[in-house]
C-alpha cells in the first residue's frame, strides 16, 4: 500500500468530519464465491484521534477482515466523496465500545445479549485518503 497521501492531522479531521457526517461507507473486501460485495457500514466514530468503524462479528465481512485487513472505503457528502484505504484494527477494549454506544445508541437495539451479537469497532492504521469532485482527485488528505 502507498504511503502517498498519509493524512496531516488537519486533514484527517476534515476527512473524518465528512465521513462520520456521511456514515455510509463500503469496503470491498468481502467475497461470495466468484462475487465480490459491497458491504454498506452505518457507524462512524472519531475516537482518540482515529476514525473508528465496526461491524458485527457474526457477518461474512468480519473473518474476511481478519485474514487480510488491507480495506478502502468510500464516503459521499455533499457532492464531494472521499477514498480512504488502510489496515484495519480490531478494538475491543471496554472504552471503545462504551464510546461506541454512546455515540450510536441505535446499535444496542441489533448488538446486545437478547440477540447474542457483538460489534466490534476498527480503526485504520497505515491510513491514506483522496477527496474528489468530479473525475479528478481534488485533494490528497
Amino acid at each position: 500500500m502507498s504511503k502517498q497521501g498519509t493524512p496531516t492531522m488537519g486533514g484527517l479531521i476534515f476527512m473524518l468530519g465528512g465521513l462520520v457526517a456521511c456514515v455510509v461507507c463500503g469496503i470491498s473486501a468481502v467475497r461470495d464465491g466468484d462475487y465480490t460485495h459491497l458491504m454498506i457500514f452505518g457507524f462512524a466514530m472519531v475516537f482518540e484521534g482515529k476514525l473508528y468503524l465496526g461491524c458485527g462479528t457474526h457477518k461474512a465481512a468480519y473473518p474476511q477482515m481478519l485474514e487480510n485487513p488491507y480495506v478502502e472505503l468510500c464516503a459521499f457528502n455533499k457532492g464531494t466523496f472521499v477514498r480512504v484505504r488502510g489496515k484495519a484494527v480490531f478494538d475491543d477494549r471496554p472504552e471503545v465500545q462504551a464510546a461506541m454506544y454512546e455515540a450510536g445508541p441505535f446499535l444496542k437495539d441489533t448488538y446486545n445479549e437478547q440477540t447474542g451479537h457483538h460489534h466490534i469497532c476498527f480503526y485504520l492504521e497505515d491510513m491514506s485518503a483522496m477527496e474528489f469532485k468530479g473525475p479528478e482527485a481534488i485533494k490528497l488528505v
